[in-house]
């Protein structure tokens, strides 16, 4: 059924981008087609695909999308966990990316010639695309609403860029004016049973050496936790 314009409660330009359809699927059956917006689920915002997938596992579901500036919410559905929606999205995350708010050193996208498509120049640094694609993030700019739902929902594992255990060095790498402690945030993780794999890039004088053996001596004494 078609709904007015004011009849959902959900941000006007919201939603997720259909980019792909299943032939014969939930998403085909009920209209929805490439370049329409999920809107909500259960009349339930979703702002990433880890909304999509809970929402979606609820006995009984009800989908708004919207086409072509019209809203429609369809009939109750059930068992959609079990044959999904059938339909792909042009990025696992519907409200925008959270970026990277560090200056590190060795950023690789600082070092992109120019002239490349424009997604290789976006300094992404959003929890849930460690979640859900193993996108390493440095919890820099975790809030703690972000942190609540990471814990909450135990979203695990979680892939992390370390580079040092050291706080004044890590601060350094990262292009921060002060310390930024990792282990308090690590132990924070682990504590609430969320499997984690570390990353350093290690750059030659700074963080290399006794420095590179501290780091990994320290993050040996968490595994299995720590997995890698």
């Amino acid at each position: 059924m078609s709904l007015s314009g004011g009849a959902a409660m959900i941000d006007q330009g919201a939603g997720a981008i259909v980019s792909q359809i299943v032939r014969g699927g939930v998403a085909d059956q009920l209209g929805i087609t490439p370049g329409d917006r999920i809107m909500a689920i259960n009349d339930q915002p979703i702002e990433d695909l880890i909304d999509l997938l809970l929402l979606t596992a609820q006995d009984e579901i009800r989908v708004i999308w919207e086409s072509e500036g019209e809203r429609y919410k369809s009939e109750s559905l059930a068992n959609v966990a079990q044959r999904g929606l059938g339909l792909q999205f042009e990025s696992a995350v519907f409200n925008g990316i959270k970026h990277c708010r560090n200056k590190c050193m060795f950023c690789f996208v600082d070092q992109e010639p120019r002239g490349l498509r424009r997604t290789l120049y976006i300094k992404d640094d959003d929890y849930r695309l460690s979640f859900l694609q193993g996108a390493y993030i440095t919890l820099s700019n975790l809030s703690e609403e972000d942190w609540q739902r990471i814990l909450t929902l135990r979203l695990s594992p979680m892939y992390v860029s370390v580079h040092a255990v050291n706080p004044e060095i890590r601060g350094r790498l990262l292009g921060l004016p002060g310390p930024a402690p990792i282990m308090p945030a690590l132990r924070r993780l682990l504590d609430h049973h969320i499997e984690v794999h570390c990353q350093i890039v290690v750059c030659r004088g700074i963080n290399d050496g006794v420095v590179l053996q501290e780091s990994i001596s320290e993050l040996a004494r968490y595994t299995p936790g720590i997995a890698s």
